[in-house]
């Protein structure tokens, strides 16, 4: 899928580490307080995005995990969100850095925090 053009100037770009629902693997980081923390900081970054509007709408009808924040949703305020207005869930996608709008660098690096996480989770 081709990234929108509008996904380049959103507040999210440089803090990807909050809206990715994968980051980074594991069944700790995905429940718990630091869910509850990073989805409250990905929420407030939302409500003050210059294209809050865009993102929403596409994450409505594009976007189908039901984890992460996105449009200014947490998953599962998306999928009530679609219900309650017959909106059709779509096709199972996860998005890349690339269909985010961030940037290789930065993908790059929050690839890389994601290996030194792991490796150290793996040492201790």
């Amino acid at each position: 899928m081709k990234r929108p053009a509008w996904q380049h100037h959103g507040a999210c770009h440089d803090n990807w580490e909050l809206f990715d629902p994968t980051y980074p693997h594991t069944p700790e980081y995905r429940a718990g307080p630091d869910r509850r923390r990073r989805h409250a900081a990905a929420l407030r970054i939302c409500a003050e995005c210059p294209v809050l509007a865009e993102c929403r709408d596409w994450a409505v009808h594009h976007y189908a995990d039901s984890t992460g924040v996105v449009g200014g949703f947490a998953g599962h305020e998306l999928a009530h969100y679609r219900h309650r207005h017959g909106i059709p869930r779509p096709k199972q996608w996860t998005p890349t850095a690339e269909d985010l709008g961030l940037s290789s660098n930065g993908a790059k690096a929050a690839k890389e925090r994601r290996r030194q996480r792991r490796a150290e989770q793996d040492a201790a």
